[in-house]
């Protein structure tokens, strides 16, 4: 049964949301609405506005410009929005108080049984704690230490930001200044110039028409004719042209002022011949005041602070957070013993996601910075060069001024006197007409000139950042009186440079000092550092004398344990030595008994060799004996050989005397003949048998 209701009130549920899903709807703007949003809007851009009754003086302007130009109002209401924030932060500072009450109800009673963990019996007394119907309530107060810390940062980063409005609330103001100053001149040549465009207008229309008749008449070459009227056409042209463009000068000066559009209105001054008053300063001073005072600058000043700020919020998110509370409540539960009670703790915890974070919100904030920072020096360099341009344009209007001036006095001279000559008769209506528009367009070239040199004087005073608002000036006063305001702050131009001068002296004097306290500081904690260095040098002294004296206890130790152990060493040596000793006494002993073996054995063999080469010489003088013995009987040989040689000669003579004689069969004896050689004379012969020698 439980099943089903859950089951029922799901689908209850879902259907409800479904029906409210489908039953939202995007409705727009219904025609009447957009035209009655419109209409209001159109309506309360004028309101509650002081109505223009007389010829409005530049001074008026610029304070109608002031208070009731809507750009300014909405950075009024912006700084108020950011004043709002700065509220909210502190008030985001303090504790938590919450009080709630409540009942609870049911359709019947909730009864509880119990079980006994140890024997898992379960006790079934069918009681109950909390009635059918109760109510409740309490009144909880908690303070978070980390939400304070957090709160505290967010609340300098507000007012920062409101700070940062305030110096767009400037910048807005010295732009609707400098375009005020530029409309409202432009308007002054509109007014002068007006009446006698239109009048010239007219005057060529009628001289065209004259043309026409000539023309028609043909008095006249129809070349010339036709030349003639291209100039005149020229000519009303170029005036309306410059009465288009004046007119677009009042009409933006109205639109400064918030005046209504079509509203009909006129300028005091007519006729502006002496150049604005300029601020005489070197580039250098003008530099060094706009540096203090733009609002360029400072805006990026406070920009870095908030950065500086969301670094410490990065750092503050890591803290766990530290939260107590305390609480007074109520129950009229009938069963509770006490119905009335306080209650009290405290809790702390930390998000661990922010730890893994860190790094990267870390290199954001680093790159942020720096990004800050050359955005800072770029804004330097902008307005030091806006300074500089603002001083040469000034001086480049001037000399314009100048020449349009005296440009616009010689054709006013040419003008007189070619009317008086054609009031002679001399030359044409058409010269004269030609001669006027040129003088018109040389006095409003000259008048837009002076426009220019109002603006470009008004853009000196912008490019130092001076304001012409007084700080504590009330925006519920009227336009004449602040107007009066105005007039006595552009009066007081040069002395608000000086006030600027002695800003930045005071400046100076804060950066000295600034310098001096951190040099004091330095000085300060350098003798902290001397202090802490000293007693860190006498506590390391005693450090290390402390250490010394372990040492030299270790060494004493290390010296009575070495002195044991070398006392232990000699005695080892001691029976080494006396070990080594016997060893070499032993050996010594066996060395004399081999010395000795070898000492015989080195006789006999000495007396072996002795007797070797005794045999050796034995055998070399018996073996000389042999030689000569040898040499003896081959010598006796030798000659033998030779009385044999002699003898065989000889008995050949013979045998060749007996053949001489005629004895040819006689027996030749072979000892004569010469066949036979001796035993020694061939190399196998026999010694015994002669045998026949070779042929």
């Amino acid at each position: 049964m439980r099943p089903l209701r859950i089951y029922a009130v799901l689908c209850c549920s879902t259907a409800c949301l479904a029906l409210a899903g489908c039953s939202f709807q995007y409705p727009q703007l219904s025609l009447k609405e957009v035209l009655a949003t419109g209409t209001t809007n159109a309506l309360r851009t004028t309101e509650m506005q002081e109505p223009i009754t007389s010829a409005v003086t530049l001074h008026e302007a610029l304070a109608r410009a002031i208070k009731y130009n809507l750009d300014y109002r909405l950075e009024m209401r912006l700084g108020a929005l950011r004043d709002a924030e700065i509220q909210q932060a502190k008030a985001d500072m303090l504790p938590r108080l919450v009080a709630q009450a409540g009942f609870s109800e049911r359709n019947n009673d909730l009864v509880t049984s119990s079980l006994d963990i140890p024997t898992g019996i379960e006790f079934s007394p069918n009681t109950t704690s909390e009635p059918r119907y109760y109510q409740s309530g309490d009144v909880t107060t908690s303070w978070d230490m980390l939400d304070f810390a957090l709160s505290y940062v967010r609340a300098k980063q507000a007012a920062d930001k409101y700070l940062i409005q305030q110096e767009m609330k400037r910048k807005v103001i010295e732009r609707i200044v400098e375009d005020t100053r530029t409309a409202y001149w432009r308007a002054v040549s509109a007014d002068r110039m007006s009446r006698k465009l239109a009048q010239l207008n007219e005057r060529v229309r009628h001289a065209i028409a004259g043309l026409h008749q000539v023309q028609q008449q043909g008095a006249d070459a129809p070349l010339t004719a036709l030349a003639n009227e291209r100039e005149l056409v020229q000519i009303q042209r170029s005036a309306e042209s410059l009465q288009h463009e004046l007119n677009l000068a009042k009409a933006q000066l109205a639109t400064l002022m918030n005046v209504a559009p079509g509203t009909k209105f006129f300028v005091a001054d007519k006729d502006p011949q002496t150049a604005p008053a300029v601020i005489d300063l070197s580039a250098k001073d003008m530099v060094a005041e706009a540096i203090f005072n733009r609002p360029e600058i400072r805006e990026v000043a406070y920009e870095k602070r908030i950065t500086e700020g969301e670094a410490t919020a990065a750092i503050l998110e890591l803290i766990p957070s530290i939260k107590d509370y305390g609480l007074d409540a109520f129950n009229d539960n009938h069963f509770l013993l006490n119905n009335n009670w306080l209650g009290w703790g405290a809790a702390i915890g930390g998000n661990l996601v922010k730890l893994a974070q860190l790094p990267e919100r870390q290199s954001w904030i680093a790159a942020e910075g720096a990004t800050l920072d050359q955005r800072a020096l770029a804004t330097t360099m902008v307005v030091m060069t806006q300074v500089f341009v603002s001083r040469t344009r000034y001086r480049h209007i001037t000399d314009e001024l100048a020449s349009a001036r005296d440009y616009a006095q010689v054709q006013s001279d040419l003008v007189d006197k070619l009317r008086a000559e054609a009031a002679a008769g001399t030359i044409g209506e058409q010269t004269l007409i030609r001669e006027e528009m040129n003088l018109l367009v040389a006095e409003v070239e000259r008048d837009v000139t002076t426009a220019d040199l109002e603006n470009a004087s008004a853009n000196i005073i912008a490019s130092m950042g001076l304001d012409l608002q007084p700080k504590d000036v009330d925006m519920t006063l009227s336009v004449r009186t602040l107007a009066n305001v105005l007039k006595e702050r552009m009066a007081d131009r040069i002395a608000l440079s000086d006030r600027g001068k002695y800003l930045m002296e005071i400046e100076k004097e804060k950066e000295q000092a600034r310098r001096k306290a951190a040099e004091a500081e330095r000085l300060r904690q350098a003798e902290i550092a001397r202090v802490a260095a000293e007693a860190q040098a006498v506590k390391d002294a005693e450090i290390a004398q402390a250490r010394e004296e372990i040492r030299l206890a270790k060494v004493a130790a290390a010296q009575e344990k070495a002195e044991t152990l070398r006392a232990a060493a000699a005695e080892a040596l001691r029976i080494k030595q006396e070990a080594k000793a016997a060893a070499d006494e032993a050996k010594r002993l066996k060395d004399e008994e081999l010395r000795a073996k070898a000492e015989d054995a080195r006789q006999h063999a000495a007396e072996v060799a002795i007797a070797k080469k005794e045999a050796q010489l034995a055998a070399l003088e018996a073996q000389r004996a042999a030689k000569l013995e040898a040499a003896r009987l081959k010598a006796e040989a030798v000659k033998a050989r030779d009385d044999a040689k002699r003898a065989r000669h000889d008995a050949l003579l013979a045998r060749k005397a007996g053949k001489a004689a005629g004895s040819s069969n006689a027996w030749t004896d072979p000892w004569q003949s010469g066949d036979w050689v001796w035993p020694w004379e061939g190399s196998k012969a026999s010694p015994d048998l002669p045998r026949k020698r070779k042929k």
